[in-house]
């Protein structure tokens, strides 16, 4: 796989996320939550293709659908909350 087809399978990944999940969450704990939730389902693909005859295309499939969820991430970045939700600055 060239770099353009691996980026083409990537944001062919991100157009079906946006389609199915429009709204993405409004803070980073839950956005590395979502990602590590992605980079969990790669390491379950690769043991499967390792150990249990799994495929490299589900592992490829993990892996796009992983750097899908980066993109999104990376472009809502500078709009996402950095203090919890219930975070006053009056309090201690």
């Amino acid at each position: 796989m060239t770099d353009a087809e691996a980026i083409d399978a990537i944001l062919d990944e991100l157009i079906l996320a946006l389609r199915k999940w429009p709204n993405w969450t409004e803070d980073v704990v839950h956005g590395a939550a979502i990602l590590g939730e992605e980079a969990g389902e790669v390491l379950r693909a690769a043991l499967r293709l390792t150990y249990e005859g799994g495929s490299v295309d589900d592992l490829r499939r993990e892996v796009c659908q992983c750097g899908a969820m980066c993109l999104r991430m990376l472009r809502h970045l500078d709009e996402m909350r950095t203090k919890p939700a219930l975070y006053s600055p009056e309090e201690p």
